[in-house]
């Protein structure tokens, strides 16, 4: 049964809007006033709402928030006799589900009226969280078991200074871990130096984080500080510590060892104090293997080793993570907050973010924009669910496309090559069989069925 909500002052207006969507809901409530919209929605529930931007009292902008406020996701549509275009951006800054304007044409009155109750009934059940509330900076979210170990590792490795290796994939919040650690540390009154390697070339880099004396260099004008004094008494994360040239490496291990260096250009040897943290998404282990980077270097960075798990691996995190999230898009863009459909959550669940938590909060930004009226739906995250999105790429099983291979050499290869691709599936999903069974693009009945054969094999 849908409930249509018109507020106009206008008795005209209120009449006429009534006609055009007379057959489309159960039933049509007209009021005169924002006051009086929101005791409608107060007492019973309303699938959508059209309002005048021009009232007495309260206008439209501000029932529209009101309503909003009472009743987040009841979809709201902003009606004005104004051809200024302000008007409708502020609509819908303010989470307007459409935006029409005098006089109304029916067809067009009629399709939004759809819509939104089409939307009304998509997400009459929202998922089980408060609405976002606005956040400001970044902290990390999360009470799976994965964070709260983390938290615990945080938490002891801040007391000493020791050097901290910190690994994980791209967009897994490694600067925030790093931030947290100093935070918590003896050494919180003093700087925090983020470096990130990957970002300037190597000429570059060894400047930046020793400094260098005038005329050193083309350009060198004046003496520069480097980074390493810059956190003299502090802390400094060398980030993307994996792309480090072997030169540049030896200077840091010297510093590590000995607490000194030279500017470039220098012969004066300077002392600092200071804190090491590296992050990386590199195996580093592997990089030594291939030499391309320094085993003895690798040895003082590795003293404490906190690893950050992938998204995938802590989506019980979701829901407080996407929350948090919003809250922040909220305060950076001084929108009203934006809510997840259930649809919406149970699509964010299914992915495997290869992108992590960074990634999540781009689409969520998106979302939030392009969503009418603030409510989140599937078509709104722009994402797949994760039988199509696996970092190497989709897995499917259609052996007969090897080529043309013999009947009995298919016949022989075909078991291993399926037990190896479900032993690859099973591996990275820690076990979980529907989750594995999604990443080959195959039901979980067969999944079980072939296991149970091959097994017996």
């Amino acid at each position: 049964m849908s409930t249509i909500l018109i507020v106009d002052d206008s008795p005209a207006d209120r009449m006429v809007i009534r006609a055009f969507l007379n057959d489309i809901a159960d039933v049509i409530i007209d009021v005169d006033s924002g006051e009086a919209a929101l005791s409608v929605v107060r007492e019973r529930e309303v699938d959508v709402a059209f309002t005048d931007f021009k009232m007495p009292d309260m206008d439209g902008i501000e029932t529209l928030v009101r309503l909003r406020k009472e009743c987040p996701q009841l979809p709201v549509v902003m009606i004005t006799g104004s051809q200024d275009t302000n008007s409708a951006i502020q609509a819908m800054l303010n989470g307007a589900f459409d935006y029409l304007t005098k006089p109304i044409e029916e067809k067009i009155l009629r399709e939004v009226a759809i819509k939104a109750i089409d939307l009304g009934n998509r997400i009459k059940v929202q998922v089980e969280f408060e609405a976002p509330q606005p956040a400001e900076g970044e902290r990390m979210v999360g009470r799976s078991k994965p964070m709260l170990e983390l938290y615990k590792s945080i938490g002891q490795s801040a007391a000493s200074d020791a050097t901290v290796l910190i690994t994980g994939e791209t967009g897994t919040g490694k600067e925030l871990v790093a931030r947290a650690i100093h935070q918590h540390s003896k050494r919180c009154h003093g700087s925090l130096v983020i470096v990130n390697c990957a970002s300037l070339p190597d000429s570059i880099l060894e400047s930046e984080l020793f400094g260098h004396e005038k005329g050193s260099f083309t350009d060198a004008h004046q003496q520069r500080i480097g980074r390493f004094e810059q956190a003299d008494g502090g802390t400094i994360l060398l980030d993307e510590i994996g792309e480090m040239s072997p030169m540049t490496q030896a200077k840091v291990l010297r510093v590590i060892q000995e607490k000194t260096f030279e500017r470039v250009g220098g012969s004066q040897t300077h002392h600092c104090d200071v804190r090491l943290i590296t992050a990386t998404n590199r195996n580093l282990a592997e990089e030594v293997s291939e030499g391309r980077f320094r085993e003895d270097l690798f040895f003082r960075l590795d003293v404490i080793h906190l690893h950050l798990a992938p998204l995938r691996n802590r989506k019980d995190d979701l829901p407080e993570l996407c929350n948090y999230l919003l809250g922040q898009v909220t305060h950076e863009s001084g929108k009203p907050s934006a809510l997840l459909s259930v649809d919406a959550m149970r699509l964010l669940l299914d992915y495997d973010w290869p992108g992590n938590v960074r990634q999540l909060r781009n689409s969520l930004a998106r979302a939030a924009i392009s969503a009418p009226g603030g409510i989140i739906m599937p078509e709104h995250l722009h994402i797949q669910d994760s039988s199509h999105n696996s970092p190497e790429g989709p897995i499917t099983l259609n052996l007969r496309k090897l080529g043309d291979i013999k009947e009995d050499l298919y016949e022989r290869v075909k078991d291993d090559f399926e037990l190896q691709l479900f032993n690859y599936a099973l591996r990275r999903t820690e076990g979980n069989k529907v989750h594995a069974s999604k990443l080959l693009g195959v039901s979980r009945n067969y999944l079980r069925k072939r296991l149970g054969e091959l097994d017996k094999d």
